[in-house]
């Protein structure tokens, strides 16, 4: 009795262990948020103090203590979430294959490491997974048509209403351009687009704007191609890699970027209820929308 009662404490003990480091990876997270730091800056951090705190494991010592490796799963979901990283997705996929080898049945954990190797690009681990665990009852992931980038930029153009994903290459061109780092499901994002419906000089961004959603774990291709074909002068495509877009520092959405001749000369953030209207203005004359003819 004494002995299990031993081992008992020293179990719990070792559990508050990693509950403990899961609080301060959160911590860091939450400092990098209040700190409004670039988004790949905030990723880096986060890779970092994840390495920092649960890299120094033995596998065959805690493989069977299912609230420590809760607890090491929930380190590795925040990791991947604030990454897109398809290491700290392989880490989710580590320990939900051990607690699933323990009997757990909590397929939410599944379902969420399918969506982290989407957000990271890696299709074939995600089609891997999906038909590892056909319990779950995930969707394929979309066929990929993509050569190897070479250097470039690359977005998805979306297909077969979202079944098939193939890479476009994009650069910037000549004269003005706007970039939105955007979503659809972002509410201010559409509330932008509704305002920017009703502006008269709509047509002077038509060919020389994009708006980017950035892959995510919720992402639905279907809906974003059934949307692409319903707002023709708003239509979102994705950066493939998004931390190649070095354009872009951040991707709170909405955030507006303005370039002319490729050099970034206006960006705001945001989309307040009474609209923002006179920073689309400013950051057109500054990228010299207006000197357009018609």
């Amino acid at each position: 009795m004494l002995l299990l009662c031993a081992a008992t404490v020293a179990g719990a003990a070792e559990i508050n262990n990693y509950a403990e480091r899961v609080d301060r990876l959160k911590q860091v997270a939450k400092h990098d948020f209040k700190a409004d730091l670039p988004t790949r800056e905030a990723a880096d951090n986060i890779a970092r103090a994840y390495l920092g705190l649960f890299e120094d494991l033995d596998l065959a010592s805690i493989k069977d203590q299912p609230e420590t490796l809760k607890s090491l799963y929930d380190a590795s979901d925040i990791a991947a979430f604030y990454t897109d990283s398809a290491y700290h997705a392989r880490k989710m996929q580590l320990y939900f294959d051990l607690l699933k080898a323990g009997g757990d049945t909590d397929t939410s954990r599944g379902a969420n490491v399918y969506r982290a190797y989407l957000a990271a690009e890696d299709f074939t681990a995600a089609a891997d997974f999906s038909a590892a665990n056909p319990a779950l009852k995930l969707p394929p992931p979309p066929a990929i048509d993509a050569p190897q980038a070479k250097g470039e930029l690359q977005e998805w153009i979306i297909r077969a209403d979202g079944k098939e994903l193939a890479a476009a290459k994009f650069a910037l061109p000549s004269g003005p351009y706007l970039l939105v780092a955007s979503s659809v499901r972002c509410h201010f994002s559409l509330a932008s687009m509704r305002a920017l419906q009703d502006f008269p000089d709509l047509d002077r961004l038509n060919g020389r704007s994009k708006w980017l959603m950035r892959m995510e774990r919720q992402i639905d291709f279907a809906g974003i191609a059934q949307w692409n074909k319903a707002h023709t002068a708003f239509q979102f495509s994705i950066p493939r890699n998004y931390p190649a877009w070095t354009v872009i520092d951040r991707w709170d959405t909405p955030t507006f970027y303005f370039f002319n001749n490729g050099k970034l000369v206006y960006q705001f953030a945001g989309w307040p209820k009474q609209g923002n209207m006179e920073n689309i203005k400013r950051g057109m004359r500054e990228a010299g929308f207006y000197n357009l003819p018609r």
